[in-house]
This record gives structure tokens, C-alpha cells and sequence, in this order.
């Protein structure tokens, strides 16, 4: 991959006083954020290195615009179709505000010549690191790298990169790549674009609740006994491996795992079924006749993030309501199904870190 850096634009410390109205306010009014001097624009050319710090854990990455007329031996590699009431949505924001708000998320195989080089930077520079208290458990923060060696380190490292996978931003790149072949914003080829190794990146479900299941279809239970093995329980649990799903219903617990013979009976092709599209399938579609989850009004979306608690909770507010508590796509699985070009249904993964929109702004 071919990697640039650019003089990006950027929050001002002070928006931690209130940073879910300022990330509201980017979103909507941009023009007024930035009359209200609560954006700083930076006059050096960098690569902004990004590292986000949970209760859990600590992600690495950076940010940076990747060049898309100078990397056609490189592969940027989908996983989800896009709608295109969302892609103009976007389109006629970023013409709007001549801006790109959030990056698009690209992960790759793990580098640890990066990560060994990211480590030093922060490690020396600790000084310059401007951070943002998402909450009481997340934290973000930022350097800019502007020293021309470290920036040629790691342009030489991305260089080698030939394939990276595309983990959040379908419709903004769609958007994006719109706007720059119809010239309308007279601007170079560039995404700006944030780049976490397989190292520094979590996949977590999308979990889903039907708000009226019992009322579409009360014999839910008869009806998935014929697909799957069904075994109440009286304590829920996560799911232990692929096939395997929680089902939350009026207080109720049981595990589920899809038989052989209804695995096979949905692969999409090559090998692969997923739970998600044996889900939507078999169970949304034929049982609650539901032949669009993403657009139904019927279908909520929980992310991977909620516990068993605060999901069963969410099941319980709705007296119809069926949950089911998903297992995780595997990496190698999500890396093979985009190699091979195969879309995944919508809602099928959550990763992990998020990137707020905001933050840091590429203003063209």
C-alpha cells in the first residue's frame, strides 16, 4: 500500500467537557464547530499514530491517506455490500463540508516492525500525546508523527503490504471513491484512512433481537428443533464455537447449534456457512418473515460489546421478543470470505476498536 501523510484537522483538548455534544455537533453542524474555534488545524505534514486504551486492553494504529491511483498492485479487500441511499447520504455530506470526518478502518497481517517503531515513538514523544476521555474506561490518544525518518519507516513498511481488508467505512470509501472519479471536489485520489494490524483489531458478533418473534411465529421452538439442537438452560451462557448461538425468550435460556445437515443445506459457496446467513435464512425469512433484517423495523441490532446481562435485559424490555446471542466470525474466516469476494449478510460483524468521528479530520 501506498501511504501519504497529510496535515490533518483536529479536536481541541478542551471538547472533553462535553465530547458527546461536540461529536453530535461534528456530525451535523461542522461549520459551526469550526466557527466556534473547537478545531485546530495541524500546520505540519504527519502520520497521526492512534492508540485507543480500554479497561480490557490497548489497540495501536495509525492514521494517514492512502493513495488509491498508486496502489493498484495492492488489494483493498470488502466484505459487505453497500446501500445506495447510504453511499449518497455520505457523498453529499463530505461535498458538503470538503471533509472526511472519520477514517476508514483497513487491518492487516500483523507487523511487528511497526509495532516495535510505534512503541518507541510514544515511549519518547510522551510529551507531545494529546488525549481524549471517550468514558471512565476509554481513552484516546494521539501523535503526530512528523519527524521525515519515522514517516519513511513507515511508508517503507506499508510499501511491503500488498493486501488489507476493509473493516469499517464500506459506504464512506463507496462515497469517497464516487466523488473523487467525478472530479467534483477537484482533489488527488487519497482516503484518509486508519490502518490496525490483525494484532491490534477485535471481531465481535452482532447480536440480534425480533421484537414480535412470538407473535410472527409462537412455535419458535418446534420450528427451530427441526434445524437445531435446542437444550434449555437454566443459566445463559456464550456461545463456545461457530454453529453455536444463545436464544433469549420471555426469561427463558437455551442453547443452540445448527445440525450438520442444515449447515450444508445453506454454504454459500467454497466450504463456508455462516451463522449469520443460516440466521437470516432459515430463521428470520421462513420463520418471521423477514426477508430484509438491516431494513426491518422488527430487528434490532446489539454489538458485540454487551455482556449476557445487559443483552438479556435489552430481550426482556419487549414481552414477544426473541434474542439471539451470536458467536464471532473467525479472523482466518473473515480474511478467506473477503479474499474470495464473498459479501457477508449485513450486521455480521462488530470490530473493535471503534474510531470517532471528529476526532481527527481530513479538511480537502
Amino acid at each position: 500500500m501506498r501511504i501519504l501523510p497529510f496535515k490533518p484537522l483536529m479536536a481541541r483538548t478542551e471538547i472533553n467537557d462535553d465530547l458527546p455534544g461536540f461529536l453530535d455537533a461534528v456530525q451535523t453542524k461542522l461549520d459551526q464547530v469550526e466557527g466556534q474555534a473547537m478545531l485546530e488545524a495541524i500546520g505540519q505534514t504527519c502520520i497521526v499514530l492512534h492508540q485507543i486504551r480500554t479497561s480490557m486492553r490497548t489497540y495501536q494504529g495509525i492514521i494517514c491517506l492512502t493513495s488509491m491511483t498508486e496502489s493498484k498492485d495492492s488489494s483493498i479487500y470488502p466484505h459487505e455490500a453497500t446501500l445506495v441511499a447510504k453511499e449518497k447520504e455520505i457523498e453529499s455530506r463530505i461535498e458538503r463540508n470538503h471533509a472526511m470526518l472519520k477514517p476508514i478502518l483497513l487491518t492487516h497481517e500483523k507487523d511487528d516492525h511497526l509495532a516495535n517503531l510505534y512503541n518507541v515513538i510514544c515511549q519518547v514523544d510522551q510529551a507531545n500525546a494529546v488525549f481524549y476521555d471517550e468514558s471512565n474506561e476509554t481513552q484516546h490518544s494521539f501523535w503526530n508523527v512528523v519527524d521525515p525518518l519515522a514517516i519513511y519507516r513507515i511508508q517503507r513498511r506499508y510499501a511491503k503490504i500488498r493486501e488489507v481488508f476493509l473493516a469499517d467505512g464500506h459506504h464512506r470509501r463507496a462515497a469517497m471513491s464516487k466523488l473523487i472519479e467525478s472530479d467534483k471536489l477537484h482533489i488527488p485520489a487519497n482516503l484518509m484512512t486508519s490502518y490496525f494490524d490483525f494484532n491490534n483489531l477485535e471481531i465481535l458478533p452482532y447480536h440480534r433481537i425480533v421484537t414480535n418473534a412470538l407473535q410472527t411465529c409462537p412455535n419458535l421452538l418446534s420450528q427451530l428443533s427441526g434445524i437445531a439442537d435446542v437444550e434449555k438452560v437454566e443459566k445463559m451462557s456464550k456461545p463456545r464455537r461457530v454453529h453455536q448461538f444463545s436464544l433469549v425468550m420471555q426469561d427463558a435460556c437455551y442453547n443452540i447449534e445448527w445440525k450438520p445437515r442444515t449447515v450444508r443445506s445453506v454454504n454459500l459457496q467454497d466450504g463456508f456457512a455462516l451463522d449469520t446467513h443460516i440466521l437470516n435464512h432459515l430463521v428470520f425469512e421462513n420463520m418471521f418473515e423477514i426477508s430484509n433484517p438491516r431494513e426491518s423495523a422488527l430487528v434490532e441490532y446489539v454489538d458485540g460489546r454487551k455482556d449476557l446481562r445487559k443483552f438479556k435485559k435489552k430481550v426482556n424490555k419487549h414481552t414477544h421478543a426473541a434474542g439471539f446471542f451470536l458467536y464471532p466470525i473467525p479472523g482466518r474466516s473473515f480474511v478467506n470470505l473477503s479474499q474470495r469476494g464473498i459479501m457477508l449478510p449485513p450486521k455480521s460483524t462488530w470490530f473493535e476498536p471503534r474510531i470517532l468521528k471528529g476526532l481527527v479530520m481530513h479538511k480537502f
